[in-house]
């Protein structure tokens, strides 16, 4: 691994500073890095997205990214195999490790997501998944659910998968420090994208100072991630 653990990898393009969401999406890649001890062997990435943007965070034997067809779909994207979360085309126990991260929120059925994240995964192997709490509408409208670190939980486990680390992503000033900075980008949006683009860094810098010096309680965590083992 090149990048320290537990923070994010320099070359995850999501959490470069221009971003005007550059905050949480630091703070969720650092938490996705701490779950990578639990990664191993072969994994697959259900959810992908078309920059596979978190194959960085594994150093696995073979990483296998999934996306959903139609949500991509270009001949030149670099995604593995497309299909559905509700079918994995795969057989049980095909994979080591199995991750899913910002995903189950676009699933019309999140027990059936699971179980089948549980059966393409070997005896011993790892299941870390990663959803929203306090985000907005996104992917619309494909944006079905939003979890509690408690509703998450109960998924996991009733599925037959022991947690092993949990984690609240971004706390109260990260919630507000981003809320702010998505107003500030769509008031002036790309008539004064320079403008808006420097205001939101200097809200963002703030929150993440606040964030650090006075953190506040979990309750307004802006994404969960939990890992779980396979019995």
């Amino acid at each position: 691994m090149n990048w320290s653990f537990g923070r994010p990898n320099p070359r995850d393009p999501w959490t470069r500073f221009g971003s005007y969401k550059w905050l949480i999406t630091r703070r969720l890649a650092a938490a996705i890095a701490k779950t990578s001890l639990y990664a191993r062997g072969r994994l697959l990435d259900v959810g992908c997205g078309n920059d596979r943007r978190f194959a960085c965070y594994f150093d696995v034997e073979k990483y296998t990214g999934l996306e959903y067809p139609t949500t991509l779909g270009s001949d030149d994207s670099p995604v593995d195999v497309f299909g559905t979360a509700l079918a994995l085309p795969f057989a049980d126990g095909a994979f080591d490790t199995v991750v899913s991260f910002e995903t189950l929120e676009h699933v019309t059925d999140s027990r059936t997501m699971i179980a089948e994240l549980r059966r393409v995964v070997k005896p011993n192997g790892s299941v870390i998944i990663s959803v929203p709490f306090l985000w907005g509408e996104h992917c619309q409208p494909y944006d079905y659910f939003r979890f509690t670190a408690f509703g998450l939980r109960e998924l996991l486990e009733s599925a037959g998968l022991h947690v092993v680390h949990q984690e609240r992503v971004g706390g109260f000033w990260t919630f507000y420090g981003q809320r702010l900075a998505y107003y500030v980008a769509s008031l002036y949006g790309r008539r004064l994208s320079w403008l808006s683009t420097s205001l939101a860094f200097c809200v963002l810098t703030c929150a993440s100072l606040l964030e650090s010096l006075h953190p506040v309680d979990t309750e307004y965590c802006m994404s969960v991630i939990v890992g779980t083992r396979t019995s």
